[in-house]
Order: C-alpha cells, then sequence, then structure tokens
C-alpha cells in the first residue's frame, strides 16, 4: 500500500512509474515495433504473438489493445457492407472521380 501511495505521489514524491516499470521498452524498441507492425500479414503475427507472450507487460498490453481494435474495425466494415451493399459502396467510389476532385479543390486540370 505504501509503495502504492508513493507512486500517486502523497509523499512528495512524484513518481511516474513504479520499480515494475523498468523492464519498459526504449524509444527505439518501440519505433521497431511499429516499423514491423507496418508490415502486412507480418503484423497479425507480432500482435498474436506479443499477445501470449508474457516477458514485457507494457508491449502485451499494447498488442491487446491493437487485437482488440482491429476486430471492431473487421467488424464494423463487414456491418456496413452488409447492411448498404457492396452495389451501392462500389457505385458511390466509381462516382467520385478525378473530375470531382478537381471541381471541389478548384484546382484545374491538376488531375486531367
Amino acid at each position: 500500500m505504501n509503495d502504492f501511495l508513493s507512486d500517486l505521489g502523497a509523499n512528495g514524491d512524484f513518481n511516474i512509474g513504479s520499480s515494475k516499470d523498468n523492464d519498459a521498452p526504449s524509444i527505439g524498441k518501440w519505433l521497431l515495433y511499429l516499423f514491423l507492425l507496418l508490415i502486412p500479414v507480418v503484423n497479425i503475427i507480432l500482435l498474436v504473438v506479443w499477445s501470449i507472450i508474457k516477458n514485457n507487460k507494457s508491449r502485451k498490453n499494447f498488442s491487446i489493445a491493437t487485437l482488440i481494435m482491429l476486430i471492431f474495425i473487421v467488424a464494423v466494415i463487414f456491418s456496413l457492407y452488409y447492411f448498404i451493399g457492396f452495389d451501392k459502396i462500389k457505385a458511390t467510389v466509381s462516382n467520385f472521380n478525378k473530375s470531382t476532385v478537381s471541381k471541389y479543390l478548384n484546382i484545374g486540370g491538376m488531375f486531367g
């Protein structure tokens, strides 16, 4: 309990993290993790592996949160296709062509 209060700054010492957070990855490692997540298919594999491995709690929590968001986004996309229909979405996208972009942006012949 005393460690909890000291982490909150109750004794005047404002510790951001406790000694348990010393295994947090450095900025360089986070940049490497984010770069690896840009690679298709590898990103899903890494997120699943990182969410199972228990050696780094911050990376594990990040991967679990990312997988939850990924599942949510995929569910929203599939529900849009189901309720709106693929044909209407395709028609809307095809109607928004290059001339529409140049008309709204008022940039003339830049897009043809």
